[in-house]
């Protein structure tokens, strides 16, 4: 289905981004500092061509932990230089000497890890722990007589907000993560892990592809041995199954994927509900800036208890000096539900997907249990740098936005792709 943008007025304005990890930076905005005393190791990470789960890797290799020991307060793009407070609990006595003779890791071209700065502190890091990113992305090959056109839809975006969508980079490079969610979610095992490791499709190259032929072949040795070792998910499934013996069952589906990071297990959980959520803010984009009777609203930048939207002339005028904002729903038993045209809306798009609100009482949502989230977000302090020569050139944009926000939602306003 095609998408519909805020700036639909403006067509797409064509521009490559990533061209290099150097175009694209990512800063964490922490919420506080560590104070330099207690248990947890606080290290400030910048990783360049390295996913999040890859970057972890080695610091626990430097450190002799697991990797399920460390804590950030979210994943980094891998195409990107990003920097971000990464913790541990109880670090060994030679931290320092061991970060210092560390591995980079450089498992690709001009790839690496490194520690910035350490220090101690009584708790550890984790999610809600941030207050956003800072964004630093470089736009190549944009046509000069466009830059007046991305400048506007840079102001529409200041004015009215970015509309808060997930994007496909929520979805994983084939897309289909909220299905293994929505699989799992459902307790249908087999499919989650087939999803997982095998159905090889057009979009699968080199050892991940044979490692899901050879899924799809029934051997499961073949397949455990050729995922690369970054693909912690698919690996930790196929040790669980070539340890039971049993091939695919629906038994054995269900051990291994209890064998699973709860981390790991609750991306796939949250990925089903945030292609709903993106489903209910394409329905809603004309309006997603304003504000309806029985709404629940959030206050801007980053709140996260919703109220309901009683007095609506109150409400929409503080909607309009961008103080609030309306919230989408993340399904889930435990999540708040609105009233009125917003409820509706909701429960349509649940329908569409063939869910009902009884489905939603599964065992495994107390993993996810559900939650609002804004439909439109703030595009903070913006600065646009012109350095266009001739036809074509380069813009480089500068940005904030709250946590859990993407940088791709406000590149999609300017591609506009058709997906």
């Amino acid at each position: 289905m095609a998408r519909t943008y805020l700036t639909s007025i403006i067509g797409a304005i064509p521009c490559v981004y990533k061209h290099s990890p150097d175009d694209f930076v990512v800063e964490e905005v922490p919420a506080f500092l560590p104070c330099g005393e207690g248990q947890h190791l606080w290290m400030w990470v910048e990783k360049r061509g390295k996913t999040t789960d890859q970057a972890l890797g080695v610091l626990a290799a430097a450190l002799g932990c697991s990797r399920r020991k460390l804590r950030v307060g979210g994943k980094k793009d891998a195409q990107a230089v990003t920097v971000q407070w990464v913790s541990l609990d109880l670090p060994p006595k030679d931290y320092e000497a061991r970060l210092a003779a560390m591995d980079t890791g450089a498992e690709v071209r001009d790839g690496y890890v490194r520690v910035l700065k350490t220090r101690l502190h009584r708790t550890a890091h984790g999610l809600g722990r941030t207050h956003g990113n800072r964004f630093r992305i470089r736009l190549r090959d944009v046509p000069a007589d466009r830059v007046e056109d991305l400048r506007q839809v840079m102001a529409t975006l200041k004015q009215r907000g970015v509309p808060n969508f997930f994007g496909r980079q929520r979805f994983g490079f084939r897309g289909d993560t909220d299905l293994v969610g929505g699989a799992l979610l459902r307790e249908r095992d087999m499919e989650a892990v087939s999803l997982i490791c095998g159905r090889a499709g057009d979009l699968d190259t080199g050892r991940r592809r044979e490692a899901r032929v050879a899924f799809d072949a029934g051997d499961l040795g073949a397949s455990l041995a050729a995922w690369p070792r970054s693909d912690f998910g698919p690996q930790q499934l196929l040790r669980s199954l070539v340890r039971q013996g049993a091939g695919l069952t629906e038994a054995s589906a269900k051990v291994a994927i209890e064998s699973l990071d709860r981390r790991d297990l609750g991306f796939y959980l949250s990925a089903f509900q945030s292609r709903l959520f993106d489903q209910v803010l394409a329905r809603r984009i004309e309006h997603f800036d304003e504000i309806w009777p029985g709404d629940l609203a959030l206050r801007l930048p980053g709140a996260r208890k919703a109220f309901l939207v009683e007095d609506l002339a109150a409400e929409q005028a503080r909607a309009a000096a961008g103080e609030i904002t309306a919230s989408g729903p993340l399904f889930g038993p435990k999540m708040p539900a609105p009233e009125g045209r917003a409820a509706a809306m909701e429960q349509a798009v649940l329908a569409a997907n063939g869910w009902g609100q009884y489905d939603l009482q599964g065992a495994r949502f107390q993993h996810s249990p559900g939650a609002r989230r804004p439909l439109r977000i703030p595009l903070m302090d913006l600065d646009i740098r012109d350095m266009t020569g001739g036809d074509v050139g380069i813009v480089e944009l500068s940005f904030q936005l709250p946590k859990g926000c993407f940088a791709t939602s406000v590149l999609a306003e300017i591609q506009k792709p058709l997906g």
